[in-house]
């Protein structure tokens, strides 16, 4: 374990991570497969340096969260990828920016030029170019660094799901 600033942050399998995130999704109230997204893009988000508050935020509002919405992002860009080849850009709700690239990332597609364009004038948009014809899997990171207050809450979380498990 390591300080960084005033956090305690420490290294967890990315697959024990994503199991425990899982658990905590679904004890927040989200149904099994946006509960297993949200663990698969929160691992992701982690390892590539996302702020953690995201994953907590996301967690904390389940009628009104990214994990409900960002799945429904994932199948619009694949609608829109088949009618209209090209660079897409689709309109995202300001508070899915944090995790929307995580999201993305989980894509069976090959995706370039993704980028979250901000505007003080507009709503936040997502732009990338997907690549229908071009299969991947998605990235999975062999570790996460994770801050202790996260663990915490998502152990606390997945407890009142299932007390023995935890």
């Amino acid at each position: 374990m390591r300080m960084d600033g005033t956090r305690n942050i420490t290294s967890r399998d990315a697959a024990d991570f994503s199991a425990l995130a899982e658990r905590a999704a679904r004890a927040a109230g989200f149904n099994p497969d946006q509960a297993q997204l949200f663990a698969q893009a929160a691992a992701l988000h982690l390892s590539h340096d996302g702020a953690s508050e995201a994953l907590l935020q996301a967690l904390g509002t389940p009628k009104d969260s990214p994990a409900r919405r960002l799945p429904l992002l994932l199948q619009d860009i694949l609608r829109a990828a088949r009618a209209m080849p090209g660079t897409l850009e689709l309109t995202l709700h300001p508070d899915d920016t944090a995790l929307a690239m995580a999201y993305v990332r989980l894509l069976p597609i090959a995706t370039s030029d993704i980028a979250v364009v901000a505007d003080p004038q507009t709503p936040p948009r997502l732009r990338l170019c997907p690549d229908l014809n071009t299969a991947v899997s998605p990235d999975r990171p062999a570790s996460v660094m994770v801050p202790q207050s996260v663990l915490d809450r998502l152990t606390e979380l997945a407890r009142q799901a299932d007390p023995a498990r935890s």
